[in-house]
């Protein structure tokens, strides 16, 4: 939440550890009700790209965690001292199993305090059917509750199979929350298409800024310059490349 209060996440079922004074110490993040050993539920393999914790962008010393086994947000206010299911304490909303894969990311909107999105990440293997399971979820509330973003399944608006979740400057006028990237499939003119998607109203409609680029791979992260609207970024394959989008 600052340039010296930190918390990273190892894969290979570690726990995640946090720092106050920018990684000269470290403290072990244990919750209660929390695997310590064996499959944590915080990042299974090291070939995997979840991304499972991250730190509001409007409250100081307040950090999220998801945990794919618990299925459950946790949240900090104390600089990740201590921590608790959802906001209240009291449990929060379970996230559907099938909603999220070990390729998930946990991601915080800018200048919106308690505003997360959560994609479910790649799915499956390669020869598989495309799109999987997965899906693009939503909580204004600290990970208190989660909605789906999209339409129902298998209609126009319709998200499935989001590899990765961004955002950037606002289109401006009528339109002030962050424009909102992913990558992934969406039921388009009663079919799925893959495709880089932008949205400028708040994820009520979304707009394709291209399709498959085969010879880049799959993207990893996507996400867009706060300044200038229309700039985004993706880092695609093995992380080794990205491509980008000048602003319109």
């Amino acid at each position: 939440s600052t340039a010296l209060n930190f918390i990273f996440c190892p894969s290979n079922d570690s726990l995640p550890w946090v720092t106050a004074d920018g990684g000269s110490t470290w403290t072990e993040i244990v919750i209660s009700g929390v695997a310590t050993s064996g499959e944590t539920g915080y990042g299974h393999a090291y070939y995997s790209s979840a991304k499972s914790v991250a730190a509001d962008r409007v409250t100081a010393n307040c950090f999220y965690l998801y945990n794919y086994k618990t299925l459950k947000t946790y949240r900090s206010t104390d600089s990740g001292v201590t921590w608790t299911q959802g906001t209240s304490g009291s449990g929060g909303t379970t996230i559907d199993s099938a909603a999220v894969v070990g390729n998930y990311k946990l991601v915080s909107v800018p200048g919106n305090a308690g505003h997360l999105f959560l994609s479910g990440g790649q799915a499956g293997v390669p020869g598989d059917s495309n799109p999987g399971t997965t899906m693009l979820q939503r909580s204004t509330n600290g990970g208190e509750t989660w909605t789906r973003v999209g339409a129902s399944p298998d209609s126009d608006g319709c998200i499935k199979e989001p590899y990765c979740v961004g955002f950037g400057a606002a289109k401006g006028g009528a339109y002030a929350y962050p424009a909102v990237y992913f990558a992934g499939w969406l039921h388009v003119s009663g079919a799925y298409q893959w495709g880089l998607w932008r949205s400028f109203d708040d994820c009520v409609t979304w707009e394709s800024l291209g399709t498959y680029p085969l010879q880049l791979g799959s993207p990893k992260t996507i996400d867009a310059s706060k300044e200038i609207y229309g700039l985004v970024y993706a880092s695609m394959g093995t992380g080794n490349s990205y491509i980008y989008r000048t602003a319109d």
